[in-house]
């Protein structure tokens, strides 16, 4: 089992240090810890999809994850997806994305650069349609 130390914002700005815990293979799952409360696991086919099922949640929250994964420009191919890489395109309008945009999906992104998951996908989909 992996284990990645990941910030979390809220809508006031305070900031949390939680625990995520993943495996290297499949079944891809993400369990998250924070202090006393009970770890909540959330499954996807991929470890990016977990995690965007996990900022789904938290977005209720309104509560933003501080990641590579959740920034408005990250995305993953199928096949970065089946390789099973903890890694995330990070993408440029009007540009193909290559392996020198690859990044780690839990490596600490700024609060400007992360957005919710319709932010990303509204993004996903203007980045594939700009003439890349």
């Amino acid at each position: 089992m992996n284990e990645s130390e990941v910030k979390l914002i809220n809508r006031d700005n305070e900031v949390q240090i939680v625990k995520f815990y993943y495996p290297d293979s499949e079944p891809w799952f993400i369990e998250m810890s924070r202090n006393e409360l009970p770890t909540a696991r959330y499954e996807g086919h991929d470890i990016f999809s977990c995690l965007r099922a996990l900022r789904i949640k938290l977005e209720a929250f309104g509560i933003k994850v501080l990641c590579n994964g959740a920034r408005i420009d990250a995305c993953v191919s199928g096949m970065l997806s089946q390789s099973g890489l903890r890694k995330v395109y990070i993408t440029t309008m009007g540009k193909q994305a290559s392996s020198a945009d690859l990044v780690n999906i839990f490596e600490e992104a700024a609060p400007e650069q992360v957005g919710t998951v319709e932010e990303q996908e509204n993004y996903n989909e203007k980045w594939f349609y700009s003439g890349q």
